[in-house]
């Protein structure tokens, strides 16, 4: 079970209230669209949600000039002694307008924490807007992950650790964005253009690139949604179907 809090979560009208608790109702009976161990991201393509740029560098060259902060805690089961050792957080900051209107910058630092290991991710993105209806992204991150050697007993001296017990590599993210029509958005790229080497040790396990994409069509106050994603490597990754109403920010916990 987990609880999260995010900035910037506004609904200026009631109707919106009434339209985003049946679009929860059903969103509960879909397949859950965040995995563990990932980050917080968003949906590849809104423009309403500072978290898209999370997933696609590409969608910040339609984002206004702002600075998102969010963070969730995840209860481990039924009692309270555990408290909430799974958690995860960004913060993130970006601008269209670093040159004209079709250059963008944007910054995001994230982290997801277990017992076990702790994961962070420190990313600078940019993105050109051409034709007001097409852009394109790219960020690159330094991923660090590091374990608590505490929790590996059995084994000593243990071989994975004779490097150390943290690693950092940096992987690559390319996204595309396109607004066709006004109620239409279009997105599309790869994570892990590398592929990144995570692992401690002699390890031979590299993060696979994956392709993303996602398609969003309004009609009066709603808002629907698709997107998916698919290794290369065969694996299907995170994705679902889901709406949101059209005035104001709903929130998404597709990982990466």
């Amino acid at each position: 079970m987990g609880n999260g809090i995010h900035s910037m979560i506004d609904v200026p009208r009631h109707s919106g209230w009434a339209w985003g608790a049946l679009l929860l109702l059903v969103g509960a009976l879909l397949p859950p669209a965040s995995h563990a161990q990932r980050f917080i991201t968003g949906p590849s393509m809104a423009l309403d949600d500072a978290t898209s740029m999370l997933r696609n560098p590409a969608t910040l060259g339609f984002h206004r000039t702002q600075i998102a902060l969010g963070a969730k805690a995840h209860h481990v089961g039924l009692g309270s002694a555990s408290g909430v050792p799974l958690r995860q957080g960004y913060l993130a900051a970006s601008t269209p307008f670093l040159v004209g209107d079709w250059l963008g910058v944007g910054g995001a630092v994230r982290y997801f924490d277990t017992p076990i290991f702790k994961k962070r991710a420190f990313g600078l993105s940019v993105s050109g807007r051409f034709l007001q209806v097409f852009s394109v992204g790219a960020r690159v991150s330094a991923l660090n992950l590091s374990y608590n050697r505490s929790e590996f007993v059995g084994v000593e001296p243990d071989p994975v650790f004779e490097q150390g017990t943290g690693k950092t590599t940096l992987t690559g993210t390319l996204g595309l964005f396109a607004k066709p029509l006004p109620a239409l958005n279009l997105a599309a790229g790869v994570r892990h253009l590398n592929p990144p080497h995570p692992s401690l040790g002699s390890g031979t396990f590299r993060a696979e690139p994956e392709n993303f994409w996602g398609a969003s069509f309004s009609v009066g106050a709603i808002r629907a949604r698709a997107e998916g994603a698919h290794g290369w490597d065969g694996t299907v990754g995170p994705g679902g179907l889901g709406g949101v109403p059209t005035h104001g920010l709903c929130r998404s916990a597709l990982g990466e």
